[in-house]
């Protein structure tokens, strides 16, 4: 389970799509010399695609868990850890927020055999 902050509040069946910024270079030629010079000026972040699915027994339960999830967008930078354990420091929960159109549904968690109700939703973070 992904974490951010070290709290688990992305849900379940979650999934993290990292798409890494350009890294900032700069590409030097000298006239009368073969070749060119490149600098490494750093990378530049960091966008995270994240969704997954609130699953409760009650709709009020789902709601709160989303409750949870956006009371993140606070500006403080955290460390997310994805599901395979890769860590992304100083990330920081963005606008890019979108839960599922149809709203909260009834569902069945088959892991657990229990029934209940449950609501996909997707956002985005910032790794700075």
């Amino acid at each position: 389970m992904g974490t951010l902050g070290g709290d688990n509040i992305f849900g379940i069946a979650t999934r993290f799509q990292p798409t890494f910024a350009p890294t900032a270079q700069q590409i030097n030629a000298f006239f009368g010399v073969d070749g060119l010079q490149s600098l490494f000026g750093g990378e530049r972040g960091v966008s995270i695609l994240v969704s997954g699915w609130f699953f409760d027994v009650t709709p009020e339960g789902v709601v709160d868990q989303e409750g949870l999830l956006l009371s993140y967008r606070d500006g403080i930078a955290r460390t997310l850890v994805d599901n395979y354990g890769r860590v992304y420091p100083d990330c920081v929960m963005g606008e890019q927020y979108q839960q599922d159109p149809m709203g909260i549904r009834p569902a069945f968690l088959f892991a657990t055999g229990q029934g209940g109700w449950a609501m996909s939703y997707r956002c985005v973070l910032q790794g700075l």
